[in-house]
C-alpha cells in the first residue's frame, strides 16, 4: 500500500494559511548549499515570490534560472513536496527574491509513511572513482539504513537500485550518520529524488 499521493486540486495559499511556514520559512538543501526559504507572496495561484537566504549569512550566488526544484514542506502529519521552476531573480542585501511558476503536481506523504521495512539486499555504493559494498537492512520513503564492511567519508553517495524494476536504476543519498559495527559500519541515508515521480515509484516498491 502506498502512503505517498499526488495532492488534487492542489492549493499553495492553503498550505500557507494553515500552517506556520510562510511566516518562519524553512531549510532547503541544492546540491551542497542549505538556505533559508521563504515564500513572500502568491500570485494567482500559480507564481510564489520566494526569498533565498544562506543559513550561514554569506552573500548568495545567483541560483539557476529556468530550473526545476522541489520546496519541501515538513508538517506534523507528513511532507509536502512542491515542484518549482524559478523564472526570475533579484540579488537583493545579499539575498535572491525569486519568481517562480509552480512545476508540476504537489506530492503528499504521510507520517506513517516514514515507516521503515526490513530488508535485506546487496547493494553498489559508489562516490565517483569509488565503489562500496553494502546491505540494505531497512528502507523507507525517505532514506535506508545500510551496512557496509567499508568505511565511506563521502557526504553523498549514489546506491544502485536496478534490482527493484523501476523506471530508474540508481538513486542519489546523503549520509546523515555513521557508527562502527563489530568489522563495519552501518549508515544512515536519507534519498535525494531528481523528482516526485522518483519517490512515488520507491513508495510502491516498498509497501
Amino acid at each position: 500500500m502506498s502512503f505517498a499521493k499526488i495532492v488534487k486540486g492542489f492549493d499553495i495559499n492553503k498550505l500557507l494559511k494553515d500552517t506556520d511556514v510562510e511566516g518562519s520559512g524553512f531549510e532547503l538543501t541544492i546540491g551542497e548549499t542549505k538556505y533559508l526559504v521563504k515564500v513572500e507572496d502568491v500570485i494567482e495561484g500559480k507564481t510564489l515570490k520566494i526569498r533565498f537566504s544562506l543559513l550561514d549569512g554569506e552573500e548568495m550566488e545567483p541560483l539557476p534560472i529556468d530550473k526545476d526544484m522541489i520546496l519541501i514542506f515538513r508538517l506534523d502529519k507528513g511532507i509536502y513536496h512542491i515542484p518549482i521552476n524559478i523564472k526570475e531573480q533579484e540579488l537583493v542585501g545579499g539575498e535572491s527574491i525569486c519568481s517562480a511558476n509552480l512545476a508540476g503536481k504537489a506530492l503528499y506523504i504521510e507520517r506513517r509513511a516514514y515507516k521503515r521495512v526490513k530488508f535485506n539486499k546487496e547493494v553498489n555504493i559508489s562516490k565517483g572513482s569509488k565503489d562500496y559494498l553494502g546491505f540494505i537492512e531497512d528502507i523507507s520513503t525517505v532514506g535506508a539504513k545500510i551496512y557496509s564492511k567499508d568505511r565511506i567519508r563521502e557526504d553523498k553517495v549514489v546506491i544502485d537500485i536496478s534490482f527493484a524494476g523501476l523506471s530508474f536504476t540508481s538513486l542519489m543519498a546523503k549520509v546523515i550518520w555513521a557508527k562502527d559495527d563489530n568489522d563495519g559500519y552501518k549508515y544512515g541515508l536519507n534519498f535525494e529524488f531528481e523528482d516526485i515521480c522518483q519517490q512515488k515509484e520507491i513508495s510502491e516498491f516498498i509497501y
